[in-house]
């Protein structure tokens, strides 16, 4: 009887623990939410794709509400290609007349009235839509008087180089406006990436990334690569592919190398530079370089997360989470002290993010 008696209480214990277990984990995740949203007063502009991957929209997004919002902008941009400042807005717009050309055209906040048209580098280049996703990137300036430019320059068929065939980067054109009077502050070509460009805080320039060792992309006469598809074709073990960070000063003219990565989204905040770098097959690095000291700390590594945007404080990155076996996609925020992550939108998959405090 005593025996029955003790297993019992024992039993008791044991699903009172569970229980206490998972009230107190379903409680910190309300916790965490809680405090993420309480702590960042602002809003998150998107672009966004359906999980579908076929419907498009910009939306803007109340932290503190936990709810998407109406957003005007979404009416006027003619693609994904978009940026907001706190009283402009620039996007895509159609050229009057035409039914393939495309301009610039940066609207005043609230009202969303057209204050200026910026054509592109080259205006009888086919639409940027229609002719390759990554044909054209801008972002405007902190201080709102400027606009950085990288548009494609021109177009590289993919190359052998030892014997392999290679996805050889494009070339591109930087080209840094003034909005006011439309004077070029800043001009030059490369081996750029053409999905990277990122202002500093300053608005004294640009960080944006180059392809390290240009000469391998020269064409060549081998017809083995002819007509082979892009498709999987990555990096190598040599560090192939590695790529430069630069900043394009606007004061000097000259753009000069900060650190090297691989592959890498590039963010700027206050003193620091994030940005990721390509590490093996879904999986990536999460560096912070420090402006001030010229040195860059590992904070860890981040699995099938491509990451889109950063909080003004540094404090947290946001990215989608994306992979094909099991099917999975959404984006999640990753806190940068812990890289610790949780979901955030499970409604579609995040193009171009532009997180703003209130």
């Amino acid at each position: 009887m005593n025996s029955k008696i003790i297993r019992l209480i024992v039993t008791i214990f044991v699903v009172i623990g569970i229980s206490s277990c998972i009230v107190r984990d379903d409680y910190e995740e309300i916790a965490k939410d809680a405090d993420f949203s309480r702590n960042n007063n602002g809003y998150i502009y998107a672009s966004k794709y359906s999980l579908n991957l076929k419907d498009f929209s910009i939306d803007k997004y109340d932290i503190q509400q936990r709810k998407w919002l109406p957003f005007k902008g979404a009416q006027l941009s003619a693609s994904g290609q978009w940026d907001i400042q706190k009283s402009l807005f620039a996007c895509l717009v159609k050229r009057q007349g035409s039914d393939t050309g495309y301009k610039i055209g940066i609207f005043n906040l609230p009202k969303f009235e057209l204050t200026k048209e910026v054509e592109f580098i080259n205006s009888n280049f086919p639409s940027p839509i229609e002719s390759q996703s990554n044909a054209v990137l801008f972002r405007l300036s902190p201080d709102e008087e400027k606009l950085a430019i990288l548009q494609l320059h021109s177009k590289t068929p993919v190359q052998e180089y030892g014997g392999n065939c290679f996805h050889v980067p494009d070339k591109y054109k930087l080209l840094i406006l003034s909005i006011n009077d439309g004077l070029i502050l800043f001009e030059s070509d490369g081996y750029y990436r053409g999905d990277t460009l990122a202002w500093a805080t300053n608005s004294k320039g640009v960080y944006l990334s180059s392809f390290s060792n240009p000469k391998i992309f020269e064409p060549t006469e081998s017809s083995n690569c002819v007509g082979r598809s892009t498709q999987g074709i990555s990096y190598d073990d040599e560090n192939i592919f590695t790529e430069d960070i630069l900043f394009a000063n606007i004061e000097t003219g000259d753009s000069n190398k900060i650190i090297d990565a691989k592959s890498p989204m590039i963010f700027v905040t206050n003193d620091y530079i994030y940005y990721s770098s390509w590490k093996k097959f879904y999986v990536w690095n999460i560096f912070k370089y420090d402006l001030n000291k010229g040195s860059a700390s590992l904070l860890g590594s981040v699995s099938s997360v491509r990451v889109k945007a950063i909080s003004p404080d540094g404090e947290w990155l946001i990215g989608n989470y994306s992979k094909d076996i099991p099917s999975e996609r959404f984006s999640l925020v990753i806190n940068t002290h812990n890289l610790s992550d949780r979901r955030i939108f499970d409604d579609g998959m995040l193009e171009r993010v532009v997180w703003e405090i209130k």
